[in-house]
């Protein structure tokens, strides 16, 4: 559960506000960011970041019903807030069986329960591969039953394991020659998405192989592309205004150097890209500071691809920012080491270590913490 902070002023340190990092003091109170007030902690040397919001986090990715490995939510909890993530989306695959997709609904039920004492904010992403013959009713049910946060459709070829910028084949016409999709907009795809709709649920697709198949599943509402694997595809969501999600760790782009040209080629089309950890938490803010690195986009710019962009993608106005009112999801970094010493979500200190770690135990009134 992490411990629950009493009111303080960070003083010192460094805060991303803005677009910009800015010399001030950040205070919280009652979970949330808050007008100067509190206990001084001297945070000289460090930058307060956003906490990280993780669209897509595919380590944890997991088959339902339960026969497949169990998550270990505390595992998955404690690597995520060693990161500076303090909202995740975990994968949950849909079987395709009628029989499982009724222990599926029950396996969901399960995990909302246990998300209610979770330190970080755990939320459900539902991949559903196609085609969808059984188990729609149950999945329609977990929809309205509020069990499912956000739902994707993967129309990519399963096992292709094409990055979005590697080069793809091309026929005489020097046209990319793309694999045929693994999904087609069927009709109980249709009745998933009028249920999304009607719950006001965001809808997303994963590793669309062209344009044509981005184009298709955002006419039903699947807005969110999620690591396409064509450039054609990036290209048409960016073309309608269709958030693209790339994996900081994933097959999304062969080196770093393809990374830096998508994201300065989508600056200058200011098309909306967010960055998703993929298969390792860690890894999205070592893709923002190598984007910093690089020159590609300063350190608070970077950051907000993985943090103000995904919350606004989401629709969470709570999160994603450090200002007054805003939910405090605060993630404390050595200025020097860029190590994260400390994430707090909520108001609650999830993850700590270093200097800044003790600090903010110290002020807490709390000596030790055994999840260091």
């Amino acid at each position: 559960m992490g411990f629950s902070l009493p009111p303080l002023q960070l003083s010192g340190a460094q805060v991303m506000t803005g677009g910009a990092l800015e010399a001030r003091a950040l205070s919280i109170a009652d979970g949330a960011i808050a007008p100067d007030s509190g206990r001084i902690v001297d945070l000289d040397g460090y930058i307060l970041a956003p906490g990280l919001v993780d669209l897509h986090a595919a380590p944890h990715t997991v088959e339902m019903p339960l026969g497949a490995p169990a998550l270990d939510l505390d595992q998955v909890q404690q690597d995520a807030a060693a990161a500076g993530i303090t909202t995740v989306w975990l994968g949950q695959r849909w079987p395709l069986s009628g029989q499982d997709a009724r222990a599926a609904l029950a396996a969901l039920r399960d995990l909302r329960d246990a998300r209610a004492c979770a330190r970080i904010d755990l939320r459900t992403q539902v991949i559903v591969d196609t085609p969808l013959q059984a188990g729609v009713s149950e999945l329609i049910l977990a929809i309205e039953q509020g069990l499912v946060d956000f739902l994707c459709i993967e129309t990519g070829v399963t096992g292709a394991g094409k990055p979005a910028l590697r080069p793809v084949a091309s026929d005489a016409g020097g046209k990319e020659r793309q694999s045929k999709p693994n999904g087609s907009v069927t009709r109980e795809l249709c009745r998933i998405a009028d249920s999304l709709e009607a719950s006001y649920l965001p809808f997303g697709s994963f590793g669309d192989p062209d344009g044509d198949t981005r184009a298709r599943f955002s006419m039903i509402g699947a807005k969110v592309a999620i690591a396409p694997q064509g450039k054609t595809a990036i290209r048409a969501a960016g073309a309608v205004g269709d958030p693209v999600v790339l994996r900081a760790c994933g097959d999304d782009f062969e080196t770093p150097g393809a990374l830096h040209a998508l994201v300065a080629d989508a600056v200058e089309k200011r098309h909306w890209f967010v960055l998703a950890s993929g298969k390792r938490f860690g890894a999205t803010a070592e893709r923002v500071w190598n984007l910093a690195d690089h020159g590609v986009l300063d350190l608070p710019k970077a950051w907000t691809l993985a943090s103000a962009r995904p919350a606004k993608t989401m629709g969470l106005c709570d999160r994603g920012v450090l200002e007054t009112g805003r939910r405090a999801d605060v993630v404390v970094l050595n200025a020097t080491t860029r190590q994260i010493e400390a994430t707090i979500a909520g108001g609650r200190l999830v993850f700590q270590m270093g200097h800044a770690g003790r600090s903010l135990m110290a002020a807490a009134g709390h000596l030790t913490y055994a999840a260091e």
